[in-house]
């Protein structure tokens, strides 16, 4: 069923709840109102959802992701949707196009998205190609869905089992990027932008592989640029714009490729392609490098040089001097200053003998050395 680009209006009839054998459902851009209808959850058969375009409202519900488990692509964009994504939705082993992006949906994002399937495992496409164009599920569909990729709006009419796609942006997600997102490693596009996400880029976004597309534009990211995203080979499109990034921008022909707008809006980031450099470098030079073994022995080695044999000499000397002159102080005063002459006595013992161990370690240390 596809009634997309209309003007039709109103909510949709709990009737659609009877179309059991219905395999796409299609209504983008109408005046479409209201919540979903309840009843739809037992059309039970739907490989395709689009909703984009409209007014719909409500939350997301639960009974998307348990119902619907032959589901490839799930589109409702644009509209006013709220409240937070249920774990429900991670169910959708097929998913392949997962598209909530402008509406009001807020919270944070469940950490079981590495359960889609089909965005995990490469074997899962052959299986998907055999059901859009087998008998079973529409060969003969003509039709198209309408995407955000690669930072444009395009229709795909063709080849919908190659796209691949998560498309999140312009919400009110919060809290940390999910570490398992990484996990996707057949996803071609990621976009998370103009939402309110904190912490760190993950460390393993290296695992996928097969990323195109990559916007995190927006947020409150923070934290350095990590050099995995430099193995990233298939990247064409990136942007990083307006967080709290910092630090310099990890060398690689991938990342160094693209425009400095992609990395604007991050006023503590450094490095090419930014016209600016990191304030610890000097002109035309790197960032400084790591003492080497060798290096750090050298410096030990310098603040060991005070340690010599009339330093020993020097010590013993002035030790037994200061001890004489207080016993024999002792010896002459009365009986009421001997617990005082004690008390002392014991924390010169104290200082000495730790101040011998220190510089003894030392000693042996560059003996060793």
């Amino acid at each position: 069923m596809n009634l997309a680009n209309n003007t039709l209006s109103g909510k949709l009839p709990s009737s659609f709840g009877s179309l059991f054998q219905l395999q796409a459902l299609q209504l983008r851009d109408n005046n479409f109102t209201g919540e979903l209808p309840e009843s739809l959850k037992y059309c039970t058969e739907l490989r395709i959802i689009d909703l984009g375009g409209n007014r719909f409202t409500g939350k997301i519900q639960p009974w998307i992701g348990t119902h619907f488990m032959n589901l490839i692509i799930l589109i409702l964009r644009f509209n006013k949707f709220y409240g937070g994504v249920p774990r429900h939705i991670c169910l959708l082993d097929n998913i392949q196009v997962l598209d909530f992006s402008q509406n009001d949906l807020s919270g944070k994002l469940p950490r079981c998205l590495d359960n889609f399937s089909a965005l995990v495992e490469s074997d899962y496409g052959e299986s998907l190609s055999f059901l859009y164009n087998s008998g079973a599920f529409i060969r003969f569909y003509v039709g198209n869905i309408l995407v955000q990729w690669k930072g444009q709006e395009r229709e795909y009419a063709e080849e919908l089992s190659l796209l691949k796609m998560i498309d999140l942006s312009s919400n009110k997600f919060s809290g940390k990027i999910p570490r398992e997102i990484a996990s996707l490693t057949e996803l071609r596009s990621l976009n998370l932008s103009r939402n309110d996400f904190t912490g760190k880029i993950a460390a393993n976004i290296d695992q996928m592989k097969t990323l195109e597309s990559l916007d995190l534009s927006g947020n409150r990211l923070s934290g350095k640029i990590p050099g995995t995203l430099a193995r990233l080979n298939f990247l064409g499109v990136l942007d990083l714009s307006n967080n709290n990034l910092s630090g310099k921008i990890p060398l690689g022909t991938q990342l160094q490729s693209f425009n400095a707008s992609v990395y604007s809006g991050n006023p503590q980031l450094c490095g090419v392609p930014l016209p600016y450099k990191c304030p610890w470098e000097e002109e035309g030079g790197e960032t400084p490098a790591i003492p080497s073994s060798n290096e750090k022995r050298i410096q030990e080695e310098d603040e060991d040089k005070f340690i010599t044999p009339e330093f020993y000499i020097t010590m013993g000397v002035g030790f037994a001097f200061g001890f004489w002159t207080i016993f024999g102080t002792m010896l002459l005063s009365s009986m009421s200053r001997y617990a005082a002459c004690f008390k002392f006595l014991d924390q010169i013992a104290d200082w000495f003998y730790v101040t011998t161990a220190v510089n003894a370690a030392r000693l042996q240390r560059r003996l060793q050395g």
